[in-house]
């Protein structure tokens, strides 16, 4: 983050001085009502990072490859979804839908298959209002942003493979 905190941003892209490295840092708090009410300290979430963070500041630290969305992958996905219930198996994952491949199309997967299998998914299911409402601080815009901020770092780092 910046050193300066009337710096920050909910979403923060940092590439490196040469270009070939980006990384994503969402301020969490910034985003998430919940998250705001209950911690009394910033919590980031970086992916990718250019410059490491203190080890004492590090919660967790996971390694995980996300996969690219290609023409190949896109024509996988189609054949999948035209596979999907044959001799009672159902797929689901980020892999599944033809989408940013972030946790929460794995979880959409699921709902999805949950519904074609009659499973009454009313309760967890996101169904966006008919009436516009305003948007809270950080609502679907910074959403929107991170994807589109980790689409660039995927860019960045493919080409510089």
């Amino acid at each position: 983050m910046p050193a300066r905190r009337r710096d920050w941003s909910p979403l923060n892209l940092v590439v490196s001085p040469t270009g070939s490295a980006a990384s994503v840092t969402v301020w969490m708090n910034a985003i998430d009502e919940k998250l705001r009410q209950s911690l009394s300290a910033p919590v980031f979430q970086t992916w990718n990072p250019v410059t490491e963070p203190r080890p004492e500041a590090v919660e967790a630290d996971v390694a995980f490859e996300r996969p690219i969305v290609d023409p190949a992958a896109v024509r996988a996905m189609g054949k999948l979804a035209r596979c999907q219930g044959r001799g009672s198996l159902w797929l689901v994952g980020s892999y599944v839908r033809c989408s940013m491949p972030l946790l929460e199309n794995g979880v959409t997967s699921a709902i999805e298959v949950a519904k074609r299998l009659g499973v009454d998914v009313s309760d967890i299911e996101y169904v966006e209002s008919r009436q516009a409402k305003p948007q809270p601080a950080g609502g679907r815009l910074v959403w929107w942003a991170v994807a589109a901020a980790l689409a660039v770092a995927a860019v960045l780092a493919a080409a510089s493979r």
